[in-house]
């Protein structure tokens, strides 16, 4: 296959390149000023680094990788994707950051083999091995490096120079999702297509079709929410053909994935014990909700193909519109097993939206479009070869020249654009590499507060759980078990430690509802101010904000050291030296290292 293929090989070989050559420039250009923190500009690159390196530190559920004292319970996000990464670091002792620099040159290249095998495999053998071959490039370039062309509102205001889509990597850099959820979907969807024809080896397959589901369903809801849609929507399909053969197959494959599976439930229904659950999935993205959701891009596909396949069949019959010819020959030219598993993988997109019409409940949905995009690009590819190149196969070259070009461009341009962007930025986080060495020749599982909220402050806090083994002692980081009374507790320490005072409380909280909103999230749909889910209106929040003011008031006159000592706290560091006032709150305590202008205090307990 390899020999047969071997240009797939090299494409996704350069797609690899595109990934990680700009950590690898990075470093090279540092020289000896790189002090081992790479460019990790992708959205919560450093939470993922963050949960790798509790593994790699012998927290192997990942509880809580910023608080100390929920680190030890079981986990709202089973950290299997972050072992892919964890054990190869501990098994050839290599740092969490250089497994996961490298782990952008192999998972975007092996995520385009996989789309180009199916799309390969979908596409109607026959005609031109490499016009096949073209097609299935044209598929894999625009999933791996053209994801955000599809965004046309984004795409002109980019041409137009009125936004700024550089400001991260490309999708598939961001480490542990979404990229290996598309690793097990691709791999579950190939194993599937080979379910549904081919008979020979068929326990294989099912078995291996169950563990990629299997894996998906232990690491993110929104691959194995597709995985599962795509899959019943199949079943539903061949159980109207009556074809029972295939439908055992395809019940084999849930069965298997449910049994290996079964920790992650087990584990899911022991941690919805804790009285505490019910507040954290909600702070996890959980909505309550029956409202629907419209996905205009799937939506428009389906009639794209609808619109496709009636025009085939009008052109085959001379251009007469006879209902009964039409219908017959799509019944026998198109309702293959080709175009059943593209529908499918359309229609179950479109269910995994809307799923929660039925079961009341969804995990922030707009996810899904990590999936349901790559899934439509397969789509079209898929259509452009079967149909439009029996047409015209002029049209079909310059839109697969078009995809293959203009992807390259983008994903060129977008890596580069960001690494010139943030070049500087990442240049100066090096120097913080003197207060990482220290914390990590402390004690493991030291606590950290940080007291002020400058952007340096803000920058060390971001790296003390990704490169040190110590713990914050206030975090956003709240996808975890853990009572809403500590997260309150933190904001009125976040508030002393700010300085304010009993009689500007109002009046401060009056000016920062956002922060207010960060701190003391309910639910995503406060914080992000969705206008979707309107009968979704559950919120503990609104009364709590309403008492901080009297409960800071009252706060702020106890003894600021038996307050903070409520929970572990070994360091308090401060970005300048700490405010004296706040010094003489906490008698004892006295500064214990000091780089450039960051001051670290031990805690007098």
């Amino acid at each position: 296959m390899f020999r047969r293929h071997y240009i797939c090989i090299v494409c996704a070989v350069l797609v690899g390149l595109i990934y990680v050559l700009p950590n690898l420039i990075f470093i090279n250009s540092l020289g000896e000023e790189y002090k081992g923190i790479p460019m990790l500009q992708t959205a919560n690159e450093d939470a993922y680094l963050a949960r790798i390196r509790e593994i790699v530190d012998g927290h192997w559920l990942v509880g809580s990788f910023t608080s100390f004292e929920y680190k030890n319970y079981l986990p709202l996000t089973p950290p299997t994707g972050e072992f892919f990464y964890a054990i190869p670091s501990l098994l050839f002792n290599i740092s969490p950051v250089n497994t996961l620099i490298a782990s952008k040159l192999f998972f975007p290249a092996i995520l385009f083999v996989l789309v180009y095998y199916l799309i390969y495999l979908l596409i109607e053998s026959g005609g031109s091995v490499w016009q096949r071959k073209l097609s299935s490039l044209a598929g894999a370039f625009v999933v791996t490096l053209g994801y955000d062309l599809v965004d046309y509102r984004n795409l002109w205001g980019f041409l137009s120079g009125k936004i700024d889509l550089t400001d991260q990597f490309l999708l598939w850099a961001r480490p542990v999702n979404p990229i290996l959820g598309a690793i097990f979907l691709f791999s579950f969807l190939i194993i599937l297509w080979g379910i549904l024809t081919k008979s020979e080896n068929s326990c294989i397959r099912i078995l291996t079709a169950g563990m990629f589901l299997a894996l998906m369903m232990g690491s993110y809801f929104f691959s194995w929410g597709i995985a599962v849609s795509i899959l019943g929507t199949v079943v539903l399909i061949y159980l109207s053909q009556k074809n029972f053969k295939i439908v055992k197959r395809l019940v084999g494959v849930v069965l298997v994935a449910l049994v290996l599976s079964s920790p992650y439930w087990y584990m899911s229904w022991l941690a919805s014990q804790n009285p505490w659950y019910k507040d954290s999935i909600l702070r996890s993205g959980i909505f309550y909700t029956h409202h629907p959701i419209l996905n205009k891009f799937i939506l428009a596909s389906l009639v794209f193909y609808f619109i496709l396949i009636f025009i085939d069949a009008f052109k085959f019959l001379g251009g007469h519109f006879r209902l009964r010819e039409i219908a017959s020959f799509l019944k026998k030219e198109q309702l293959n097993e080709r175009n059943i598993f593209c529908l499918a993988t359309l229609l179950g997109s479109l269910w995994a939206y809307n799923q929660q019409v039925v079961t009341g409940v969804t995990l922030w949905p707009y996810h899904f479009v990590q999936y349901s995009i790559p899934l439509v690009f397969v789509f079209f590819i898929t259509l452009l070869h079967n149909i439009i190149k029996k047409w015209s196969k002029l049209i079909w070259f310059f839109v697969v020249f078009l995809i293959i070009i203009s992807s390259l461009a983008f994903g060129i341009y977008t890596q580069t654009s960001v690494f010139y962007k943030h070049f500087g930025d990442y240049k100066k986080l090096q120097l913080y590499d003197s207060v990482i060495s220290w914390l990590n020749n402390k004690e493991k599982d030291c606590v950290v507060l940080i007291s002020n909220d400058s952007d340096s402050a803000i920058k060390i806090e971001n790296l003390i759980p990704s490169f040190t083994h110590c713990n914050l002692y206030i975090s956003n980081a709240f996808l975890s078990l853990m009572p809403s009374d500590r997260i309150y507790h933190n904001y009125l320490i976040y508030l002393r430690l700010k300085g304010i005072s009993a009689k500007s409380i109002d009046k401060y909280l009056n000016e920062h509802k956002p922060e207010i909103r960060k701190f003391l999230l309910n639910n995503w749909k406060e914080v992000y101010q969705v206008k979707n889910f309107p009968d979704f209106t559950y919120s503990k929040s609104e009364s709590r904000i309403a008492n901080i003011a009297k409960d800071y008031k009252d706060f702020s006159t106890r003894d600021f050291r038996s307050e903070l000592s409520r929970y572990k706290l070994d360091f308090i560091l401060s970005v300048g030296e700490l405010d004296k006032n706040i010094l003489k709150q906490l008698p004892g305590t006295k500064l214990d290292f000091k780089s450039d202008n960051t001051f670290i205090y031990k805690f007098a307990k």
